[in-house]
Order: C-alpha cells, then sequence, then structure tokens
C-alpha cells in the first residue's frame, strides 16, 4: 500500500501454497522485487517459509528494513479438505442439531447410486440444542435458558472439544441470545475458542450461516497456532513489522481477525495469483482477463474483467465432485470467484480402470514430490513429464537450487507406459497434453458459466507451472493472446503486496424497497462502515474508502442479485435509481425484467479498502543469472518427433518481437512457445504471446 513510511523500506510477501513455498521482497522505493522459492515443509510449514525468507533477503536488505509482512496460505483450506482441523461441538436451538446433517435435501447428481456426500466438520455426537427460540420476525418466543445451556456447554467439554460454534434459528435478524451465550461461555470458559454465527455470518439460510460457523470453529484452533507460530518465527529472526494476512477476497486483515476468522482465509492464496493478474492487466490495458494459476498441487482459473476480479459472497469449500454444485462444504464468505482443479506440477498420472492414461487429481506434493526430485516418488507426475518432453531444463530448475535425476524420470515413464503399452516418450507428452485439456476444459466451464466467450480473453499466466503449459491451453481454448508478467512463478507472493487492506461487512434487511425508509437505510450503512473502516485502520495507516452493495431480488424469489450502488445520501430519488439499477441487471443477467413487481432489499454490504501499491515491479537480476542462448531437444506435438529449439534467458532477451519456437527460461518458472507464437517484451520485461 503506497501510503506514510512503508513505502520507503521492503514490504515481504509469504506465500504456502502445496508444493512449494513462494517469496516475494518488494523495495517500495524503486519497485524492486527479490524472490525466493523452497519446497514446502508440510510438517512445519513456518520453517520452510523462514528459509524463503532468508533466500530473498540474500544477505543485502537486513531485517530492520522490512517494514510490513503479508501472509497467504492454503493450510485452512487443506485442513477441511483433509479432516486435519480441531475436535469442535455446537451448540444451537433445541430440535436443530441435524440441520448440519440433513442439509438441503437435495442430491447433487440424481444419477449417482453411489453418491459420496460431504460429511459435516462437527459429527452429531458433538452437537447439543438448549432451550431458546427467536421467531423470524425477531421476535423472542422463549428466552435462553442459561442452566441448560451450561449443562450442555459442560457435556461437550466432557467430550474434550477445543472450540465451540454457536448457532441459533434467526439469529442474524436477531442477536441477543447468540451473543449472551457468547459471552456467557467465554467467561466460564477463557480458554476455549468460540465461534458464533452472527459475527462470522450474520445472513438468512440456516444450513449455510451453521455451516460457516462450524468450519470457522473447527479452523480457529488451528489458525491460532499456526499464525502464532509464524508470529513468533518473525520476531525471533528479527523481523518485527507487522503481520497482515490475505482474505479470500483478494483484500488484506490484520491478526486478530485473522485469527477470529480463518473460514475467511480458504482462498487466501489463490486470490493473491488473481489479484497479481487484475493488478497487471490495468497496467496493460487489457479489459479482459482469464487468469491462470498453476502450481505444483493445482491450478486455478478466474475471470478479471476491466481490472477487476468477479467475487461471489458464498461459495463451497472442500467439495467431493469437480464441477458439482452441492457437492462441498457452503461458505457464506466474500471471495474471488474461480474454479479449482487437481491439476499441478507434482499431479500424479496414472491407467484408469478402462485402461486410458489419466492424470490427477491425487498429488504428490512436496514429499515425495515428482520423481527428479529424488526424494521417493515413484509415480510419473506432470513435472517429471515435462522434463522428458524437454519443456524443462535439469540444469536449471529452480535456478538451480533443486538438483533433478532425470534419469528416475524415464524409468518412471517407461514403467507407466509398459502398463499401457506405449513408449516412455509417448507418455510424457500424453500426460502434458491431458493436463493441458483438463485445465481448458475447467476453463470453458467456468466462463460459459458467466455467459462468456472464452474466445474473446487473454490468458494471464502465473504460478510455477502455468507459463510451461499456457500456450498449449491457449491453443486448445481458441485463445489468440498469452501474457506471462514478470516473476510470474511467484506472483501470487507479488500480488500479497500489492493488494489493498480490506474488510466486508453485512447485515440482513428482509424489507420490500417501497417500504424502507431511506433514513434508516443510511444509519444501517453508516454504522456497517464504521466497522469496516476499524478493522482496516488497524492493517495499515493512511486513507480509507469504502463501497456500498445491495443484495436484491423481486419478492419471493429465492436468488438475489448483489449490485454496487451510487455514493451519495440515501433519499427517495436514490431508492428509485436502485429499482432502475436492478430491472435493467435483472434484464441483462435472464433476458428479461418485470417492472412493477414489489422488489426485496435482503442484504446491505459495506467494503472498505485501503489504497493498494501502484508503483513499479522490476524483477532484480542475480549476478550471473542472465545466461546465454542455447538450445535443447523439445517434443511439440503427439506422434511428431523432438526438434531443436532455442532457449533463451529472460533476462537476456531482448526488447521486440521474437519468433517461436522458443523456451524462455527465468529462475521459477519456463515459457514455451511454439512454433506459431510470436513474442513480445515490453519495456517493463512482460511477455506477451500472439498466437497465428
Amino acid at each position: 500500500m503506497k501510503s506514510g513510511k512503508d513505502m520507503h523500506d521492503h514490504a515481504l510477501g509469504i506465500d504456502i501454497g502445496g508444493t512449494f513455498t513462494d517469496i516475494a521482497l518488494l523495495d517500495c522505493s524503486n519497485g524492486t522485487v527479490r524472490t525466493g522459492k523452497v519446497l514446502t515443509t508440510h510438517d512445519n510449514p513456518v520453517r520452510g517459509a523462514m528459509e524463503g525468507v532468508q533466500v530473498a533477503m540474500g544477505g543485502v536488505v537486513t531485517v530492520d528494513q522490512i517494514s510490513r509482512v503479508v501472509h497467504a496460505t492454503t493450510l485452512f483450506t487443506n485442513a477441511l479438505i483433509e479432516r486435519r482441523g480441531a475436535r469442535a461441538g455446537l451448540i444451537t436451538t433445541a430440535g436443530f442439531e441435524d440441520t448440519l446433517s440433513i442439509g438441503r435435501e437435495k442430491k447433487y447428481d440424481i444419477y449417482d447410486l453411489h453418491l459420496s456426500i460431504a460429511a459435516p466438520v462437527i459429527p452429531a455426537v458433538l452437537r447439543r440444542g438448549v432451550v431458546e427460540s427467536i421467531g423470524a420476525d425477531g421476535q423472542v418466543h422463549r428466552p435462553l435458558d442459561k442452566t441448560h445451556l451450561r449443562a450442555a456447554v459442560d457435556e461437550l467439554r466432557d467430550q474434550q472439544i477445543d472450540s465451540l460454534a454457536v448457532c441459533f434459528q434467526n439469529s442474524y435478524i436477531h442477536s441477543a441470545h447468540e451473543k449472551a451465550a457468547f459471552e456467557s461461555i467465554r467467561e466460564w470458559f477463557p480458554d476455549l475458542a468460540v465461534t458464533a454465527s452472527c459475527e462470522v455470518a450474520p445472513q438468512i439460510g440456516e444450513f449455510e450461516r451453521m455451516s460457516t460457523t462450524a468450519a470457522n470453529a473447527y479452523l480457529q484452533p488451528l489458525a491460532r497456532s499456526y499464525i502464532g507460530r509464524l508470529q513468533n518465527a518473525l520476531l525471533e529472526a528479527g523481523i518485527t513489522a507487522p503481520l497482515s494476512m490475505m482474505l479470500s477476497n483478494g483484500g488484506l486483515t490484520d491478526v486478530d481477525e485473522a485469527m477470529a476468522f480463518p473460514v475467511r482465509l480458504l482462498e487466501s492464496g489463490p486470490a493473491a495469483g488473481v489479484l497479481s493478474a487484475a493488478s497487471f492487466a490495468q497496467r496493460l490495458d487489457e479489459d479482459r482477463i482469464l487468469a491462470f494459476d498453476m502450481g505444483g498441487t493445482t491450478a486455478k482459473l478466474a475471470l478479471v474483467e476491466k481490472g477487476t476480479p468477479k467475487l461471489a459472497y458464498a461459495f463451497e469449500a472442500a467439495p467431493e465432485k469437480r464441477f458439482a454444485r452441492g457437492s462441498g462444504l457452503p461458505m457464506h464468505i466474500s471471495t474471488v470467484e474461480l474454479i479449482e482443479i487437481g491439476a499441478g506440477g507434482g499431479s500424479l498420472a496414472h491407467k484408469d480402470k478402462l485402461g486410458l492414461l489419466k492424470v490427477g487429481p491425487q498429488s504428490a506434493g512436496s514429499n515425495p514430490g515428482p520423481v527428479v526430485y529424488g526424494l521417493g516418488g515413484s509415480h510419473l507426475t506432470v513435472t517429471d513429464s515435462d522434463f522428458l518432453i524437454g519443456a524443462l531444463n535439469p540444469d536449471y530448475f529452480a535456478g538451480g537450487d533443486i538438483p533433478i535425476a532425470l534419469d528416475k524420470a524415464r524409468e518412471a515413464a517407461a514403467s507407466l507406459g509398459a502398463e499401457l503399452l506405449l513408449d516412455g516418450e509417448k507418455v510424457a507428452f500424453g500426460v502434458y497434453d491431458i493436463v493441458c485439456e483438463n485445465m481448458a476444459a475447467a476453463a470453458r466451464v467456468h466462463v460459459a458459466s458467466h455467459g462468456r466467450d472464452i474466445r474473446t480473453f487473454t490468458l494471464y499466466a502465473t504460478g510455477g507451472a502455468a507459463p510451461v503449459h499456457a500456450v498449449h491451453v491457449a491453443k486448445k481454448l481458441g485463445i489468440a493472446r498469452v501474457i506471462v508478467p514478470v516473476a510470474a512463478g511467484v506472483a501470487s507472493a507479488l500480488g500479497l503486496l500489492i493488494a489493498p487492506a480490506r474488510s466486508d461487512r453485512s447485515q440482513p434487511v428482509g424489507r420490500l424497497l417501497d417500504r424502507i425508509s431511506p433514513a434508516e437505510i443510511e444509519a444501517r450503512f453508516a454504522v456497517l462502515e464504521e466497522e469496516a473502516r476499524a478493522v482496516v485502520r488497524r492493517s495499515v495507516e493512511g486513507s480509507c474508502e469504502t463501497e456500498r452493495l445491495i443484495d436484491i431480488r423481486y419478492s419471493r424469489q429465492g436468488t438475489d442479485l448483489t449490485l454496487r450502488i451510487p455514493g451519495g445520501t440515501i433519499d427517495t430519488v436514490a431508492l428509485q435509481e436502485w429499482e432502475r439499477l436492478f430491472n435493467e441487471t435483472y434484464r441483462h443477467h435472464f433476458g428479461r425484467a418485470l417492472p412493477g413487481q414489489p422488489i426485496e432489499i435482503s442484504m446491505i454490504r459495506v467494503v472498505a479498502t485501503s489504497p493498494s501499491y501502484s508503483g513499479p515491479v522490476n524483477l532484480l537480476t542475480e549476478a550471473g543469472e542472465a545466461r546465454q542462448t542455447s538450445e535443447r531437444m523439445l517434443v511439440m506435438q503427439q506422434g511428431m518427433a523432438s526438434r531443436r529449439v532455442p532457449v533463451c534467458h529472460r533476462q537476456a532477451l531482448d526488447f521486440g518481437c521474437h519468433d517461436g519456437p522458443i523456451l524462455i527460461e527465468e529462475k521459477h518458472s519456463t515459457i514455451v512457445a511454439g512454433h506459431e507464437c510470436s513474442v513480445t517484451v515490453t519495456a517493463d520485461g512482460t511477455l506477451i504471446i500472439d498466437l497465428a
């Protein structure tokens, strides 16, 4: 953030992924970026992060020069997927203990006879109901029985719970009982982590609100422990700068907010990559970007239009089935809208039941990792195949910091080839082609779901593996341009440093538009704005902007549209403008509007943000890094022999246009451009690849 004294020193970004931990160190005074990339240490992620920090500092930057630290991690979403969270309990209204198990009572695939349903993170044995009742109109029907509450909590404590979720019926409209229970439990058991639904997800939707609250309680002890360890490690290293955490919506928050609401960090790592894409898209005047981030474990795709990522206010975590809505755990949080699939450098190749070659979603991660790492992996992965077809350089992987055992990869390819009755080279290119098709298929689904023509987008490649596959994916999609930014392999870590501090606040309304007092709705917005500003000010000094949104629908419909509303004082004229804007947006989405029908505002929202960093970004070239041009054999198409292709280090590539085929290497990634490509190097080092 370009404000105050922070801009005169260094900002440190730490992004811990499933395979690699990426570090970016930005000198905010001149835009110089130092980077580090190390294997993620899953037994203790903080250890790998601190090793990466030392690599990025390189003995040149001192700890007292670091004025800000920003962090993103996949730890929390992985904990949900792998069910490695805390032992959490649930307190709810008596009679509603089974809401988490009942869900929506809807099969996400009616033809699947062996349907796998996402199990609740809090089992039935750890749920208790207490006497209390608030109606849908907010009226108290039965007061909260604190004696019953204490007995229920005591029972759960006897079950050795570490955390507790409190979610009463209709607390989104009247939270007095829930807040009273929250305060009482905190008083009785100060060491117990407690989550109240009125704080984490004050929205209508009984099941979704309870699911979000349960997930937050499930993750809260893990967040406190992990963030505490990271803070201590930074302090032990002499880094006293404040720590901020990336949210799923692409904003930053302070550690207190992050430890209280870890569910809001589920997509923090992917969000940072999308934010990086959005920032650079604005600089290049690209209106339509398909952000493509491929790392060691997964690939992520997101739409960015006019420099703004698409946001959603609900999503599903840990889905049981890819692309199947309803197969995951519903979360009521704001998040960058993206699609994520198990297609990364560590994705495993195997023969399926039909005897066909398949890739993913299982991954080798960082340990044992791909076969070429020589850490005990024995199954062929995407990274192994990238080496075997010549896309990656065994002498310069991760800048030469990771030794590569190419012979072991050949043995793994030959072993899988024997099962498939194919030679190893065909298997290797088959893996490359299939993983690209998997990602292209995901992109088609994601873009089509928004009613867009994918051929009108530019593919923006970030992550260590995306530049290797981006051109091949673009060909499959009919996309004519690929952009690879500077430091693409650590773009998510860099995205952390250009992100604004952000806080989202919401409040249910549930009133018809023509029956709302402008003064009342203005007062409600003012309260939310003050709450959101306070959180942003804890994260960063300087100015803070707010934006107002409403969730709006025709009365008695079940689906909302979220609209940004014009600034200024709310009066009768403003409400009439909201009605016009809603009808216009509804017509755009669904082909027709229903003028004259009653309109209901179900929710008001406020977003507070600080200014984001808008200065230059210049990747620092280390001494001896800009290697001379060479050549390497590359397999470019199935069934065709490998051909000799020029290889150039990115820092040695002249400005202007270069014809493909060409391999362009940098420390943390490699760009593969085929014979149909022309590569333009811009003044800031960005690569623009146009496909014929």
